[in-house]
């Protein structure tokens, strides 16, 4: 039989260890209900950053940095081709719908999911 403190024990290693884990690896990968927002935003340039296991696809804006990356999300199915949407992203403004949130602390950036060109205005960059 398990005793009181061991449950404890695997508490808090699920809590501090296992969930932290999880979210650092897949959180990027999963869209998160109720953190959708729709926006406008000025690109001003764009990057493709090498990583170990592939590219970051960086999007600047006027405002706030961007990512473009594949995703699973709850309801709408995801996004797997995140090349062909970061190729098609050029200077100027546009309608966007946005995922995730950004923690400065982990370099985590908010998702670019939908963009809706509106024009060649790149005045704020």
């Amino acid at each position: 039989m398990i005793d009181r403190n061991t449950k404890l024990l695997a508490l808090l290693v699920l809590v501090t260890v296992v969930l932290p884990l999880f979210w650092w690896i897949a959180g990027d990968s999963i869209v998160y209900p109720g953190s959708e927002e729709e926006i406008e935003i000025t690109v001003c340039s764009k990057e493709s950053v090498s990583k170990q296991n592939g590219h970051e696809y960086m999007v600047y804006a006027a405002k706030e940095t961007f990512i473009i990356h594949d995703f699973v999300a709850f309801g709408n199915g995801g996004r797997f081709n995140s090349a062909d949407v970061y190729a098609k992203v050029k200077p100027g403004k546009y309608e966007a719908v946005v995922y995730g949130y950004r923690f400065s602390l982990l370099s985590k950036f908010r998702n670019l999911v939908k963009l809706k060109r509106l024009g060649d205005d790149t005045t704020g960059c």
